[in-house]
């Protein structure tokens, strides 16, 4: 049970991040030039 719901998590988290990555060139260009 705890396995599943972490690997639920992972997967999620992932998932999250490589959303946020395709962003994340203009995201990063706002933060580094703030």
């Amino acid at each position: 049970m705890a396995r599943a719901v972490l690997d639920l998590i992972r997967r999620f988290t992932l998932a999250t991040i490589l959303e946020v990555s395709k962003v994340s060139p203009k995201n990063q260009a706002v933060l580094w030039d703030g």
